[in-house]
């Protein structure tokens, strides 16, 4: 009985998942895309070149024209760039940013920089199981700093590529 009134209850939006509850809906899925983005076979391969990179953005759009993010950047056998967005590339986010995010992001140890000025740390991610840990620093921040309770869907969009190019050498 308990179950059925906490069930309508979310329907009529009365009652907000915990963060718990939203680790059980989403880690799993954003867990294992972290850990595909942060994941390189061992040097010698042959599997990623010098110049090669993976990176990942996990986002919502809570309003038309406004995306709130978290990304990763990766490249094979360094440590790994995350950044959240900062707003100040995009002045619709900025009401999502405000003091309390700003502390928020600090206490993770993050520190604005970059040429898009947003929350920036570098991260090891060796293993699934950093990857886990990640993917719930990332969730708490759009719990705690965006207000998400899983009323948008969290979007991933990742890329693997290179920078370097090959030619031939006569």
């Amino acid at each position: 009985m308990k179950e059925s009134i906490t069930s309508t209850y979310r329907q009529l939006n009365l009652l907000e998942p915990t963060l718990e509850e939203i680790y059980q809906q989403d880690l799993p899925t954003a867990a294992t895309r972290i850990w595909k983005t942060c994941q390189w076979a061992e040097r010698g391969s042959g599997s990623w070149r010098i110049g090669d990179y993976k990176f990942l953005v996990i986002s919502i759009t809570p309003e038309p024209e406004t995306t709130l993010y978290v990304q990763f950047w990766s490249e094979p056998d360094e440590d790994v760039v995350a950044e959240v967005c900062s707003g100040e590339w995009a002045p619709d986010a900025l009401k999502f940013v405000q003091q309390r995010q700003r502390e928020l992001m600090r206490s993770l140890g993050y520190d604005t920089g970059g040429r898009a000025k947003n929350f920036r740390k570098v991260i090891s991610i060796r293993n699934a199981a950093e990857a886990e840990q990640v993917a719930r620093e990332t969730l708490r921040i759009f719990y705690d700093c965006f207000d998400y309770r899983g009323q948008w869907p969290l979007s991933f969009h990742g890329k693997r590529g290179g920078r370097a190019e090959s030619v031939p050498v006569y």
